[in-house]
């Protein structure tokens, strides 16, 4: 396991290597950078670095300055690096200020298609290619009153080069602690510049969407798991590297939202610096709590704190000096989190060892990140990368730990699921469920919840007849064969069987009368496949009848301390029996009431016909029912639905007392299809002119 894990941290630093272009460009000497034998086809891109004219509260294009003297007056200065602490006439520079950088640039021949690489500088610029404003990003100014910063990263497009040029970066800072030439400005080809600025921008986009989906990830699993705090802190850090991603590197946030409020966007970026360290040392504290000691953190996060509310109620001018002391924090907090780790790993702490090397990774990235951020080596910000790597390594390590706690778990729990699946077998696991019972120990007489369900019922008919050409043990036989086909499907449709009447069958649905209805129409399938071998075993086919209502009832538990069951008790239940009851009497597979129909998500994908109203005890108003012919054989099933409408219309002429249009109607259905029972009965009544109502007894 480890060995594959290593492998992996290999291939992905190969690959960031080369995103990072790492290669020794040309470097600037004396404010001259000469490229004419640089091979610039379309992929290469240069690095503008080296020693750049800089002069001091100038600027050579803007503003009033005198152009004629721009040669003299000036330092060399390196690109890139603050201007802070360089020497200006026996002076060092603060951070505050303005000026201008100049190079002198000789580009190869063949070429007219250049482009820049332009980064953000501090903290506001205009770029001048030979005397002609290239672009500019805030608003630069020798006052600080009108001055405007902003951070913008982009790409400006030169027109017309000649052999020798001129680039020209006038910068005023009035805003960071440190001012000048932060990052490497680069050019290259158009095409060159653009493909280098998208993979920047597409390496920022994939660690941005990869510490979602981790964030995401482990928060989901500290709700499923509050105890176990490390999923939380891990997740929370995810998040605010989220934050450091988008407003640093390729400062994505800033890019898509660049007019949002310089001081916000930069407060953003110091509190996810520094928020990092205390949310990860939390983090190393709940997963190895006896090597990450609680006095240490606590130390840690009271420096961090002040820091924090540093940046909070203070302003840019102010929280940006504290960049470098708070780095010192951070990296004591890396060597002591490195130090917990390598004792985690000698005393054989569950994933330690692999949470060593992917910690290594994250704490040489933030070192880059701190070297970078102070100008001491040129490559890019790194920690997302790191922290990509290091939550890489703990999901590795979860993968791990989950499958140990699950087989630990299936040995531990192994005889109390045999019990419970015992216990289920002559009760439901969802009555319990209902009851807010964990096990049938829990269950006390009188246990009552209320619930509206889907009630189906389920009864052979003529079973009488058939057990009596069966002995005792074919009788119980044959039930069992039958209800070992039925059980499967309603279970398959989220229902449970409540209770067994002989052969007939309680089932209750609480999730969706399309779970009982679907469970019906498979029932009465499989009943076919049932009986073509019984026929091909000589014996005689079946048939049933399903009747199906949905309403209010009231599950729990009748009896006596010594003696009792669950049961349910609801007028919903007698009309479910009453309504399968009519299947008998209309010749239907499967009957159920209007307020089933109307409760379904998809009625649409049934086909279904008024058959009438059936009058309960107790009740005022007649329910009415309807057949649901879904499972009818193809031809009948056919007929049903072209006579649907007439049918319906015979339906209500019979209610309305015009008996002779509906018996009309109902004939020419019923010659057309004879084995339309429904149709039949009513030619029946309206023959005799009897009420359809069916009342009860």
């Amino acid at each position: 396991m480890n060995k594959i894990f290593l492998v992996f941290i290999i291939s992905i630093f190969g690959g960031c290597f080369q995103i990072l272009d790492l290669e020794t460009p040309p470097k600037a000497i004396k404010g001259f950078l000469d490229l004419s034998t640089a091979q610039m086809n379309s992929e290469e891109v240069v690095k503008l670095d080296g020693e750049w004219e800089f002069y001091w509260n100038r600027f050579l294009y803007s503003g009033k300055s005198d152009q004629t003297n721009k040669n003299t007056d000036f330092i060399y200065s390196k690109v890139p690096g603050n201007w802070n602490g360089e020497i200006v006439n026996g002076k060092e520079l603060p951070g505050y200020g303005y000026g201008t950088y100049r190079l002198k640039l000789i580009l190869p021949e063949g070429n007219d298609t250049f482009a820049l690489k332009t980064p953000d500088l501090a903290t506001s610029y205009r770029i001048w290619f030979n005397g002609e404003l290239l672009t500019e990003n805030g608003f630069i100014s020798d006052k600080a009153e009108t001055f405007k910063p902003q951070f913008l990263v982009g790409i400006s497009y030169i027109r017309n080069p000649k052999l020798e040029n001129e680039i020209v970066v006038e910068i005023a800072n009035f805003a960071h602690v440190k001012g000048g030439f932060w990052e490497s400005m680069r050019i290259g080809t158009n095409k060159g510049i653009h493909d280098f600025r998208e993979k920047k921008f597409g390496f920022d986009l994939f660690l941005t969407g990869s510490l979602l989906i981790m964030g995401i990830y482990h928060i989901g699993l500290f709700s499923l798991r509050r105890n176990d705090r490390s999923s939380l802190w891990l997740g929370v850090f995810c998040f605010i590297m989220i934050v450091r991603t988008l407003t640093t590197g390729e400062r994505l946030l800033f890019s898509y939202f660049p007019d949002i409020n310089f001081e916000f966007g930069l407060k953003l970026e110091y509190l996810s610096f520094f928020l990092a360290t205390p949310v990860f040392s939390m983090f190393l504290n709940s997963l190895y709590p006896e090597e990450f000691k609680s006095k240490p953190l606590k130390i840690i996060l009271f420096s961090s704190s002040i820091f924090i509310l540093l940046v909070f109620f203070s302003f840019v001018n102010i929280y940006s000096r504290s960049a470098i002391p708070y780095q010192l924090v951070t990296v004591s907090s890396l060597i002591y989190g490195i130090t917990a780790l390598v004792k985690g790993s000698i005393r054989k702490r569950e994933g330690a060892f692999v949470a060593l090397i992917g910690f290594l990774v994250l704490f040489a990235t933030i070192i880059n990140d701190i070297l970078y951020a102070n100008v001491v080596i040129n490559t890019a910000q790194l920690s997302p990368f790191g922290l990509f790597v290091f939550i890489f390594s703990q999901a590795f390590l979860l993968s791990i730990r989950f499958s140990k706690a699950f087989f630990n778990v299936e040995l531990l729990s192994q005889d109390l699921s045999k019990t419970n699946v015992a216990y289920s077998r002559f009760v439901p696991k969802e009555f319990l469920s209902f009851l807010q019972k964990q096990n049938i120990t829990d269950v006390m007489l009188g246990d009552q919840i209320q619930k509206d369900m889907t009630i189906l019922f389920s009864d052979i008919r003529s079973f009488t007849e058939l057990s009596e050409n069966m002995n005792p043990e074919e009788n119980f036989n044959f039930i069992n064969e039958y209800l070992s086909l039925m059980n499967p499907i309603i279970r398959k449709y989220n229902g449970f069987i409540d209770k067994y009447i002989g052969d007939a069958i309680m089932a209750l649905f609480p999730e969706s009368p399309d779970d009982a209805m679907n469970a019906a129409i498979e029932m009465i399938n499989s009943l076919k496949e049932f009986n073509e071998k019984r026929i091909s075993e000589s014996k005689v086919p079946i048939k049933i009848g399903i009747g199906i209502h949905t309403g209010s009832l009231m599950l729990g538990t009748v009896g006596d301390s010594e003696r009792m069951e669950g049961t349910v008790i609801s007028d919903a239940v007698n009309l479910a029996s009453r309504i399968e009851g009519l299947t008998k009497v209309y010749g239907a597979l499967i009957v159920a009431s209007e307020i089933t129909l109307y409760n379904l998500k998809h009625p649409e994908k049934y086909k279904f016909r008024f058959l009438g109203k059936v009058a309960v005890k107790g009740k005022k108003d007649p329910a009415p029912i309807f057949e649901v012919f879904e499972s009818d054989e193809d031809q009948t099933k056919n007929k049903k639905a072209d006579s649907k409408v007439h049918f319906e219309l015979a339906i209500n002429a019979f209610f309305k007392g015009e008996k002779e249009s509906a018996l009309k109607i109902f004939e020419e259905i019923f010659a057309v299809n004879n084995s339309d029972m429904a149709a039949f009965h009513y030619i029946q009544n309206c023959k005799t002119s009897k009420n359809i109502e069916i009342h009860e007894d």
